[in-house]
């Protein structure tokens, strides 16, 4: 019953984003349309970032248990919501939507390099900086394309992104493993 709730409040706020940018969405908005009260929201979620957190996790975290497309699964995923995404991006707190990625980008990246440790043992401090190098590159890239109305065009990173991913990464660990 609770995660029926809290997906029917999901699918109001997702309805509302079609619309709107979040800053202009009320909670009482969202438990009408769900036919919930107010205090049946606050029951479930803190507060609308919270809702929007859940609601991302639940269509956009299973992206980020894949493998090497990942990058541009996201890249699709938010052409496929472009209206939504823009309208997250457009309230009054857009760095949220970074944020979020970023917090689901460093563990994928940290995976990566952690994957690769048995065969080139990089110092764990600058494993680490290569995560948060990584994870700012791609969150720059990203936020900047939404910044940008996402362009469809897009696809012309593809191969650059995958390469960038893959073939960078790789040769700075085995640059770094060197250097060891």
């Amino acid at each position: 019953m609770a995660h029926d709730t809290k997906n029917a409040l999901a699918e109001a706020l997702v309805d509302c984003l079609k619309t709107r940018s979040l800053d202009e969405i009320t909670v009482k908005e969202i438990s009408d349309q769900a036919g919930v009260n107010r205090q049946t929201f606050y029951y479930h979620f803190e507060d609308i970032y919270d809702l929007l957190r859940y609601t991302l996790d639940e269509d956009i975290s299973p992206l980020f248990a894949g493998g090497d497309d990942l990058l541009l699964k996201i890249f699709e995923e938010s052409l496929k919501q472009k209206k939504i995404i823009l309208n997250i991006y457009h309230s009054v707190n857009p760095k949220w939507i970074g944020d979020y990625i970023m917090g689901h980008m460093r563990p994928f990246i940290r995976k990566r390099i952690e994957a690769d440790a048995p065969r080139r043992p990089v110092d764990p401090d600058a494993a680490e900086l290569l995560v948060d190098f990584f994870t700012y590159s791609f969150t720059g890239i990203y936020l900047y394309w939404v910044q940008r109305n996402m362009d469809e065009n897009f696809q012309v990173y593809r191969d650059q992104i995958r390469f960038l991913l893959k073939e960078s990464l790789s040769h700075t660990l085995d640059s770094m493993a060197k250097s060891s």
